[in-house]
């Protein structure tokens, strides 16, 4: 049997509200069990209808929901609940089109739209989110959509960030509408949870097909509606911990919103720690709303054939026990994760790949809401404007180890955290490291560089005042090959020489004033090409006939261009080395010494030189001496 979703789920992730009025009646005067049913089958059919179309429709966006009837069936079946307060079927399918109402509202509608358009970079996310069922039909569903609610809060911040009018807009509705909504559907699903005889029919026109077979709903069903609606709901109370109030997004409007101690913008709300209680309260009560729907299942409707959801090994609708016993272990742990400080190992966690282990605990972090996050979570800050529309933020710190956390323990949320295990795992390191960016291939041979692909690399860096530091980089092609001094500080250190070991000695590269200078300094950056030599081979040499000559020969790998050259140096007598000629690359591959004495012992060693810096920062003076040649004429 091709399964299809029961229920449709509004998309939560952007869900803004709207909420219905007056509270519902249960004094059992005036009741008439008769007229109730006859209400409730009425706003049956409508949602049986409804249901239809939303399955077989054409539905763009979450604003269309305003085509449905969903307000007026909303009305009916609170009309049946008056009547006769013992209607749990009215109870339930109030409950769920008090949420699928929400976007008959014409205010709420066009904030919908205007949200949409603001976090458009979700929106096939949200439409595809449209044709989810409040009902579970498999484990997955059964999980919490942490994922959700924080996707939920990262588009508000964003929204926050990028349109405060907005999100001021967004806050009021979920305040005034939504919020309240969820609570009247939360409150009769709590009425449904305690019939122990409650059933729900669901046609197979209400699946969107109507060859479907009917299924029914109990309370097992209940209780994961009500953990959806719980999680939804804490996700929804955390938008609210903080105002955002803002008159305009103009730049003037936004410097001063976003001043550190600015009480308007990113500060508690006066409720704002009942907020933080209630998100964590909802939480809690989605999780123990699964362990509830799983004991029900268990004890209950697991076994009956026309439940939604079975226990079983195979078949349509059907969840297996060893899925629902990892299940029941992901709850508890989630719910021991909110009520104790967990450890947690984190791997390769910062930029040199270390481990850490890290204690949290997630009560501590809703019973500590700060009132001004950005004064006490933020190191200090100053934004101020730039250009005509845009503004600057930066972090008063100009070294690594001048910024700090007013709380690197985020009020509790992470016990024994310290400044410098979260500035590590956050990469603060790199972020005011000086960065040496560089690339490398072989002088008039570019193809070459592939060569250098994967070879670890090391430089030697010398500065004017003295300071020498060594780095070992493993070499990428096509990759942000860098070197990190992290220990960079904030007066500038400037280099006056750079040597590079390509695997057979260091290349000396002696700074060129090119317009610019290459100085370590935190959270600065250069940029340079190298151009390695191909090393000459000294192969042979001959002695003339009358020993007072000597000729040196040598091959060069590749095709040389004009701009490298060699220069010929001689040891005579096992002495210091002495430069005994310069030589054109291009057109030399000998050299004839003709100061030499029989029975003398000369060695000699080329060096390569380049006149031609095309414009780079660094280039070659004294790469790597190739082999040497001894003679004794």
């Amino acid at each position: 049997m091709r399964q299809k979703s029961l229920f449709l789920l509004i998309p939560l992730l952007l869900l803004i509200a709207f909420a219905p009025g007056c509270e519902e009646n249960q004094t059992g005067e005036g009741t008439d069990p008769t007229a109730s049913k006859q209400k409730s089958e009425a706003a049956y059919k409508m949602m049986e209808d409804d249901m239809y179309m939303m399955m077989n429709g054409n539905f763009r966006n979450a604003s269309d929901y305003d085509q449905l009837r969903f307000k007026q069936m909303n009305a009916t079946f609170r009309e049946a609940i008056e009547l006769d307060p013992k209607n749990y079927e009215a109870k339930y399918g109030a409950a769920l089109s008090e949420i699928l109402a929400v976007y008959s509202d014409p205010e709420v509608n066009q904030l919908v739209k205007d949200f949409e358009s603001a976090g458009n970079s979700n929106k096939n996310a949200i439409s595809g989110e449209m044709k989810r069922s409040l009902i579970p039909l498999k484990t997955s569903d059964l999980q919490l959509p942490e994922e959700k609610i924080a996707s939920l809060l990262f588009n508000i911040n964003k929204v926050a960030l990028t349109d405060p009018p907005l999100i001021s807009r967004v806050q009021a509705a979920i305040r005034n509408k939504l919020l309240p909504a969820i609570d009247y559907a939360i409150a009769r699903l709590v009425e449904c949870e305690a019939e122990p005889n409650f059933t729900f029919r669901v046609t197979g026109r209400m699946q969107g097909d109507n060859t479907l077979d009917m299924v029914t709903i109990y309370v097992t069903e209940v209780y994961f509606t009500n953990a959806l609606l719980n999680a939804f709901k804490s996700g929804l109370e955390a938008t609210l911990i903080y105002k955002f109030d803002l008159t305009d997004y103009s730049q003037a409007s936004l410097v001063a919103a976003l001043q550190p101690n600015n009480t308007s913008f990113f500060y508690m709300n006066t409720d704002g720690q009942t907020r933080a209680q209630n998100v964590k309260n909802a939480f809690l009560g989605a999780m123990n709303n699964i362990k509830s729907g799983i004991a029900s299942l268990e004890s209950f409707s697991g076994r009956r054939p026309d439940a939604v959801i079975k226990i079983g090994n195979s078949g349509d609708r059907t969840i297996k026990q060893q899925d629902l016993d990892t299940l029941k272990k992901y709850i508890d742990k989630a719910i021991d994760a909110f009520n104790s400080t967990q450890t947690v190992e984190i791997k390769d966690a910062d930029s040199d790949g270390n481990d850490y282990t890290i204690k949290i605990n997630i009560s501590n972090f809703f019973n500590n809401m700060p009132q001004n996050p950005k004064t006490a979570f933020m190191p200090s800050y100053t934004v101020e404007p730039s250009g005509e529309d845009d503004i600057r933020f930066d972090f008063v710190a100009q070294t690594y180890s001048e910024f700090t956390f007013p709380d690197p323990t985020f009020g509790g949320l992470l016990p024994d955290m310290s400044n410098e295990t979260l500035k590590r795992i956050l990469y603060i390191d790199e972020e005011f490291a000086y960065r040496f960016s560089f690339s490398i291939h072989k002088f008039a041979a570019y193809d070459d560089w592939w060569a250098a692909n994967g070879m670890n690399l090391t430089f030697r860096f010398t500065t004017q005042s003295n300071n020498v530091y060594t780095k070992t980089v493993t070499y990428e092609v096509y990759e942000d090959n860098s070197i990190l001094f992290k220990d960079a500080t904030s007066t500038p250190d400037r280099v006056t020489r750079i040597e590079l070991n390509y695997g057979e000695g260091y290349m000396d590269y002696s700074f060129q004033e090119a317009g610019r200078f290459i100085e370590i300094r935190a959270k600065e950056e250069d940029y340079c090409n190298f151009q390695i030599f191909v090393r000459p081979a000294l192969t042979n040499y001959q002695v003339s006939p009358n020993r007072d000559n000597i000729t040196i020969y040598w091959n060069i790998e590749g095709n040389q261009s004009g701009s490298n050259y060699y220069y010929l140096e001689r040891s005579v007598a096992s002495g210091a080395y002495q430069e005994v000629n310069y030589l054109g690359g291009w057109m030399n591959y000998n050299y004839t010494d003709f100061n030499v004495t029989p029975g003398v012992t000369y060695s000699y060693r080329l060096r390569c030189v380049s006149q031609w810096s095309w414009g780079d920062v660094l280039i070659p003076s004294s790469p790597v001496y190739s082999n040497v040649l001894t003679v004794t004429p």
